[in-house]
């Protein structure tokens, strides 16, 4: 896409300055990284990005795109006096524009012969993206590309697609949600040919009321696919996602499907059937034999499932995020792993974004630990008392992780088995680089 295509993007008003044919290379930053030459300007809560217009375009900026007014009109056209050779796009709303200009763009790649997979869920959506983009990969070689970090959001959906370049054939985007009709909104921008859920679970049901309300605004994948796609894989392993009709683009997916294999790297049961389950979509969708690929297989380093050697102790860490569900499939697959004769100690934080039922959800986490025979614990966050409330073992409570990192080296020392997960706000992998 060039930047003069924006001329023909919904939302423009006018534009001030010379069109240019050079392809975008887009930012929302105006330090302009990796030599992006099209800065749009968003506007949010606490920032406005109008007034980094000018540090922009001496970052190396070549055209700005804004949402007009009519003072801002004269303020840019004076701007433009001083720099002739910048092209500026007035458009209705800055934010809608971005997304406008990325459906723009994606048709026009899939117009060329490339496909979307679109890619949600509320437990293991980062882990199989990036799962599918190992095993695509080994036979796409740098015709795929995936969704990174976590821009999964209405901002970060868009900025996926503008880095998508024309030799790429098969895009995995990931979508991220946490109010209703936020999944079908990025549906329209990404206009994924396939798709695929990874679960159901207790995430963001502040907003999303309860699993039923999860599995309501997911599904927009599912029934965007079935309206205007080509086959969505649906996981029949899930209870919630098991109630969707099986329709003609639906491809079912089960443990009935999916390759049996052996691996040291990948020992947890949801791990490995994110690999199955990946495995089985890329086989569906290109006819092919994926089945010694899944040996070398390794999960991500990405702060998610990793077990981690130190000194003595084996350290399982999952910091990159946590509900009530992936908690309780985390403490079980972790117990499973530990040896009867070992100390070990679970290291717990806040479970974020639940609403009403913070307090019933976190008490019932502590209910699973006494239900293991969990001895010793650390809670760590707003809601360690929760915890602590129902738990029948030995543990101490913690406001946040500084209260607590003074603790951590004898911790470390006194225990062969340590579990650590919380919600991203928590930060718990600082405890792993202060000790590396």
């Amino acid at each position: 896409m060039l930047i003069s295509d924006l001329n023909k993007v919904s939302g423009l008003i006018k534009n001030i300055g010379n069109d240019r044919d050079i392809d975008i290379l887009l930012s929302t930053d105006s330090r302009m990284p990796e030599d992006k030459n099209t800065f749009i300007a968003l506007k949010g809560e606490r920032f406005d990005a109008y007034n980094f217009i000018e540090d922009a375009i001496k970052n190396g900026a070549k055209a700005i795109v804004l949402t007009h007014s009519k003072e801002r009109e004269e303020e840019i056209k004076e701007l433009y006096e001083k720099y002739k050779e910048i092209c500026f796009f007035l458009v209705e709303d800055s934010l809608s524009f971005l997304q406008e200009a990325a459906k723009f763009r994606i048709v026009e790649w899939k117009n060329h012969g490339g496909f979307v997979f679109g890619l949600t869920g509320s437990n293991g959506k980062t882990t199989t993206k990036e799962l599918l983009y190992s095993l695509a990969k080994s036979f796409l070689h740098d015709a795929v590309i995936c969704t990174q970090g976590n821009l999964n959001n209405h901002i970060g959906v868009p900025l996926t697609i503008f880095s998508i370049k024309d030799e790429h054939k098969f895009a995995i985007v990931e979508m991220g949600t946490n109010h209703f009709g936020e999944i079908e909104v990025l549906c329209k921008i990404a206009q994924p040919d396939y798709g695929y859920i990874t679960n159901i679970g207790h995430a963001h049901t502040e907003f999303l009321i309860d699993l039923n309300g999860v599995l309501t605004e997911k599904s927009a994948l599912y029934r965007w696919i079935n309206d205007h796609g080509k086959k969505f894989f649906l996981n029949l392993e899930d209870e919630k996602l098991a109630t969707l009709d099986v329709t003609e683009k639906v491809v079912p997916v089960s443990k009935d499907n999916v390759y049996e294999f052996e691996s040291e790297f990948i020992k947890e049961s949801y791990n490995r059937w994110n690999v199955q389950s990946s495995c089985f979509v890329l086989e569906n969708i290109f006819s092919l034999s994926l089945f010694h690929e899944l040996k070398k297989l390794r999960l991500p380093e990405n702060k998610r499932a990793q077990w981690i050697n130190v000194d003595h102790s084996k350290i399982y860490l999952d910091a990159y995020n946590a509900n009530p569900t992936s908690m309780r499939l985390a403490i079980r697959e972790f117990a499973k792993q530990v040896p009867d004769t070992k100390n070990v100690i679970f290291i717990i934080g806040d479970m974020n974004e639940l609403g009403d039922k913070t307090q019933e959800h976190h008490e019932s986490i502590a209910e699973l630990l006494n239900d293991l025979g969990i001895k010793n614990s650390i809670f760590i966050g707003r809601f360690a008392n929760f915890y602590q409330n129902k738990f029948g073992g030995a543990s101490e409570t913690y406001i946040n992780l500084e209260d607590f990192i003074s603790n951590w080296p004898t911790v470390l020392n006194s225990y062969d088995y340590i579990f650590l997960k919380a919600s991203r706000s928590l930060q718990l992998e600082r405890l792993i680089d202060i000790t590396m």
